[in-house]
């Protein structure tokens, strides 16, 4: 069975799901009565909707090996359902589903789901050569399947602001961290202020980054004075910092 929801707005909770008390009039001198494969769908399917993120734009949920009638003792029934792993909300998920009679755990069924996710995520719109800016002009917002996605996407193009590519990006890949670096302040080949501070006296003097590096990054620049190569921290787009602790 698949079922869709659609424009949900979600928070991230603990999957546990507790459906009110039910007390079923018993059909035969047995006294037994039924849990029905709908009924643990429906506690199945409100905990999953209760776990998913808020970038989950919606989801379909395959169910498996859920038994068509489940018998349970007379008494007031409780169903409670736990997904073995909360963090994750997508593709092949194992969940233990709970019956309980008259407060007492009566069964334990486990059930297998399958959840596709559809998100809004981060894709390259036009090909991005490897360093070259993320931008509004070469990136885009588009709703698509991520069942299988293994690595975590970005959701807002502002997430990308003062990042460049770490490689040579082709149109329709779906961005995520280990494509990208922050834009770097200084170049290599840039003129920069190198800083050297001793006690109350500060000395500068001018050097050429060999490095490129971002703010606090650590990178090689060489003194034009004395064409030493040395090791500083870089402040700004414009100074370095001498480190004398760095080899």
């Amino acid at each position: 069975m698949t079922i869709s929801l659609h424009n949900k707005v979600f928070s991230v909770s603990i999957f546990v799901v507790m459906l009110t008390p039910v007390t079923y009039l018993l059909a035969d001198s047995g006294g037994m009565q039924a849990v029905s494969k709908t009924q643990i769908e429906q506690r199945v399917r409100a905990g999953i909707d209760k776990s998913m993120p808020d970038a989950v734009t919606h989801y379909e949920v395959e169910f498996r090996d859920i038994p068509e009638s489940t018998p349970v003792p007379a008494g007031i029934i409780n169903i409670r359902a736990e997904l073995t792993n909360p963090e994750k909300y997508r593709g092949y998920l194992l969940c233990y589903v709970y019956i309980d009679v008259n407060q007492a755990e009566y069964k334990k069924i486990s059930v297998s789901v399958k959840v596709r996710t559809f998100e809004n995520v981060v894709v390259v719109s036009a090909d991005i050569p490897r360093q070259d800016a993320c931008t509004p002009e070469n990136l885009r917002l588009e709703n698509i399947e991520t069942t299988t996605l293994q690595q975590d996407a970005f959701y807002l193009l502002d997430a990308l602001k003062d990042m460049r590519a770490k490689r040579y990006l082709r149109a329709g890949t779906i961005l995520n961290d280990s494509m990208i670096e922050p834009v770097p302040v200084v170049e290599r080949g840039d003129l920069v202020t190198l800083i050297v501070r001793q006690a109350n006296v500060t000395i500068s003097t001018i050097g050429k980054a060999m490095d490129d590096g971002c703010i606090h990054d650590v990178i090689d620049v060489k003194n034009l004075d004395s064409n030493k190569r040395l090791k500083g921290e870089v402040l700004n787009a414009r100074q370095v910092l001498i480190r004398a602790d760095v080899r």
